[in-house]
């Protein structure tokens, strides 16, 4: 039997945070998740996961805004072996290349579809 494979979420919307939680739940993944960059890198830095879904804009830190490009390399160092897919749902002209990530994705009418297909597709790979 397969281990189930873990994924971390992270996104300061929590409306959007709990979809996406139960929704990779139901397809049979452990989901941790959180509404802050911070915490994520500190969960990242404590457990192994497979698969790491991140939020390209974090505004809810207490530092001021954040955005994903400030918690990439943290998230690496943690665990360079774990892919990254970013979520962003207002820019569209983020790459793979300029974040360093396996994977963008963006917030549009047919993301959870793609959402699912990504994961596991990264997670396979």
């Amino acid at each position: 039997m397969d281990r189930v494979k873990r994924l971390l979420i992270i996104n300061d919307e929590p409306s959007m945070l709990n979809q996406m939680e139960r929704w990779l739940s139901d397809a049979d993944y452990h989901v941790e998740s959180t509404l802050y960059g911070k915490e994520g890198v500190e969960l990242a830095q404590q457990e192994q996961f497979d698969l790491i879904v991140l939020d390209f804009n974090l505004k809810k830190e207490t530092e001021g805004e954040k955005t994903a490009k400030a918690f990439i390399p943290q998230f690496i160092a943690a665990n360079p072996s774990t892919p990254i897919i970013v979520v962003s749902a207002t820019n569209g002209s983020i790459t793979v290349e300029e974040l360093g990530v396996s994977n963008v994705l963006i917030v549009d009418s047919t993301f959870w579809r793609k959402l699912l297909d990504l994961v596991k597709e990264t997670i396979n790979n």
